[in-house]
């Protein structure tokens, strides 16, 4: 049998520091993956993601158990770790493949000037998805 806590602040044991609930669920991370580019794209761990599509060198679809509420309603955080790294490099949405409510495609590479000169996998892929749920 399903049970429901139904509260409007949560508050710490000596009820000095509290927060409104809607602080907490609209605030927490809706999504998000650690990978291994190098390895057949190996999900490290994850939360509301149900697999990772692999579109090329450094480039990975994210794919979510529950979509966003739209393609526009939400906001991705990356990083990574790389051994052998230039301050060039960088883990960006790809802006070639625009994002839907159910998927976001990242890119990993060096660049310069703006431009892609090398697309690369990277040991460690982080990425985090802060927004709305359908």
């Amino acid at each position: 049998m399903a049970s429901e806590l139904r509260v409007d602040t949560l508050k710490d044991a000596s009820g000095a520091n509290s927060v409104g609930l809607s602080y907490v669920a609209n605030g927490s991370a809706k999504a998000w993956c650690s990978w291994n580019m190098n390895n057949t794209n190996t999900v490290e761990n994850s939360f509301n993601v149900s697999s990772l599509s692999d579109n090329g060198t450094g480039t990975n679809g994210i794919n979510f158990s529950n979509a966003m509420s739209g393609a526009n309603d939400f906001c991705v955080t990356s990083s990574f770790y790389e051994s052998t790294v230039t301050d060039s490099n960088v883990l960006k949405v790809d802006s070639a493949t625009a994002p839907t409510a159910s998927k976001i495609v990242m890119l990993g590479g060096e660049y310069q000037n703006g431009a892609t000169n090398v697309a690369q996998n990277f040991e460690l892929a982080y990425t985090v998805i802060h927004g709305d749920l359908a």
